[in-house]
């Protein structure tokens, strides 16, 4: 059987593991917001560039009849 300094050290390397885990998780959830941000923006960039070709398009199409 383990004695009770034994198991109070346990307990404390598995709190520090905990400690270590949750700044991890901490950093994740960081680099995902990072990212879930790049994606938006490069979402609404492609959106821009789509809108400018069709209304490109549109006016290339209008002066071409006229």
């Amino acid at each position: 059987m383990r004695s009770p300094e034994e198991i109070r050290a346990e307990i404390e390397k598995v709190e520090r593991a905990k400690k270590a885990a949750v700044r991890k998780a901490e950093r994740c959830d960081r680099r995902i917001m990072e990212l879930a941000c790049e994606h938006s923006d490069a979402l609404n960039e492609e959106n821009r560039r789509r809108r400018a070709e069709a209304v490109g398009g549109v006016k290339e199409a209008s002066d071409a009849e006229t």
